[in-house]
Order: C-alpha cells, then structure tokens, then sequence
C-alpha cells in the first residue's frame, strides 16, 4: 500500500528516484477528487475510504488514510502549519526537453515561487504558497514537514537526513527526530497519506475532509464537511474507518454508506459495519446511526 522512503545518498547530497508516471482518468478536471481519479481492481465504485489514526504517547498521533490528493491534503494541514515547509524525496514526473527530470528548484521556479533550496531536491518555501506547488504535482511519492523558522542550510539537510532514516512503516516516528515540527505527511501516489502530528484535531479533520469528498464523489455535488463533534465521537467509539463503494446507497438525495472499524483489506475480507454514515444532501446534515 505505502512505498517506503527512497533513501539514497550521492556525493553528500541527497539523490531521490523517480518513476513515470501513467495518466489517471480525471486529471484533467481539477475539481474531481481522489476517489473518483483512483480506481482499484475488484472494488467497483469509488476508491475505498481508510482511515486509522493511533496515540503515540503526550500530544502525539499518527494516522494512515486513503484515497485523500495533496491538493485535498492541503485544505487541512496547512490550519495547523507552522509559517514554513520542508519539501523533500519526492519522486515526480516533471521533465525538460532533453529528458532529465526536473529538480523541485526548478519545478518551485517554473511556479513563480521564491524558495530556499539546501539541495537541488529538498525545498523550504512559505506555507502560504505550499498548495500552489503541490497542486499538480502528481508524484509518485514525497515527503514533508513543518517548522517555525527557515533554518541554515546545513541544519535543514540535517532533519531531512534524520528523517529520511526513520522506518515509520515500522512503527518509528519523524516527529521524534525533528524538533519544533507540528506535522510530518508522505504522500504514495497522490492517494496514500502517512500523517504525524502534535494536534488531535488535525488528524480528526483529515478525516472529516475524507468524508466530505467522499460524499462529494458520489453524490455529484458540493457537500459541507461532517461537524467536528459528530467525528470524535465516532473516533471515540473506534480509532478507524473504511466505507466501501459498493456497499452504499443514495435513495431520495440521502446517502447511506455503512463503515467498518478497521481500516480497508485489500485482501477483499470485509469486515461487518458498525455504523451507517448518512448525509441527507438536500438538507445538509450528517448522521452516524450506530450498529453496535
């Protein structure tokens, strides 16, 4: 599901790997969401919705969820950045006209954006002008966290090498290493998101934001996020969710998708529902009617 971080290191500097790219259905309409622009094998219907979110001690949590784009990621993490951005090990598909890939520098410049670069492939830039650079982006993976000055380049290079050798796939966690970060995102395919952060609501609204666009998806219209108090209480009762597709219904403009806690099998297990989220699109109000 997730590609670990690409770690390699050449003459000091840091060397990331790139893929190529095959155009998804949908990427032409920005306004389209991450679970219609994916699809996956033997699940007819939107992409599935995950979401895991887990305490990893005082004021710090972790979450892994899908199917959420950086462009959808960005409407959240960036209430709860701090003023600057370190982007870094980015595999994208961005190439001049004699084939090389471009460098995130020159990606960043193409944009029109002023940024600090400690390495050709790792960028600090305002928060403020972050979603300009990562809408459209359209890699394969990347990485990112924030912090409250713009450090010296050697200090930079510094957390991004300690960062970039924590397992977090393994349980290890960046924000460990990285003093002063509020949160730390990888991005897998503009799909895959692995989210640390010092604020529990943070977590929360990329879960709420999940089930917005979801709801968005498969309606076909705009809808208002579900209230904060209606999630944590779900994240009370249980600490994931998964909605699949197919397992939902829209009778009378009301959208009935009931959810499992745990996250998704791509193993096709489907674990019974313990709750039916609702949205009644006319009148634009959310319920959880629980199960068990």
């Amino acid at each position: 599901m997730f590609t670990g971080v690409i770690r390699a290191l050449t003459g000091g500097l840091i060397s990331l790997r790139r893929a190529l790219r095959r155009p998804r259905p949908g990427d032409e309409d920005s306004s389209e969401h991450a679970f219609q622009n994916n699809s996956l094998a033997g699940c007819p219907g939107l992409f599935p919705l995950s979401f895991t979110v887990r305490n990893e001690g005082p004021r710090l949590w972790s979450a892994t969820l899908f199917a959420q784009s950086m462009k959808e990621a960005s409407e959240v993490f960036l209430r709860y950045a701090g003023p600057w951005i370190c982007v870094y090990d980015v595999s994208h598909y961005e190439r001049d006209s004699s084939g090389t890939p471009s460098s995130l520098v020159e990606l960043a410049c193409d944009l029109g954006l002023a940024v600090t670069a400690p390495d050709r492939d790792v960028i600090v830039m305002p928060a403020s002008k972050a979603a300009v650079f990562l809408e459209d982006l359209y890699h394969y993976n990347m990485s990112m966290y924030d912090i409250d000055r713009c450090n010296d380049a050697d200090e930079t290079l510094a957390h991004v090498l300690a960062a970039m050798d924590v397992r977090w796939d393994q349980g290890e966690l960046v924000l460990r290493v990285i003093e002063g970060a509020h949160f730390y995102l990888n991005s897998h395919d503009d799909c895959y998101l692995h989210i640390e952060s010092r604020s529990w609501e943070h977590l929360r609204d990329h879960l709420r934001c999940l089930l917005g666009h979801y709801a968005s998806s498969r309606l076909a219209v705009p809808v208002a996020l579900p209230p904060a108090g209606l999630v944590d209480d779900y994240l009370a009762r249980y600490d994931s969710m998964s909605i699949v597709d197919a397992q939902a219904e829209v009778i009378g403009g009301v959208l009935r998708a009931p959810c499992a806690a745990e996250p998704f099998h791509f193993d096709g297990v489907r674990p019974a529902a313990v709750a039916m989220v609702c949205l009644d699109a006319a009148a634009g109000e959310w319920s959880f009617e629980y199960i068990r």
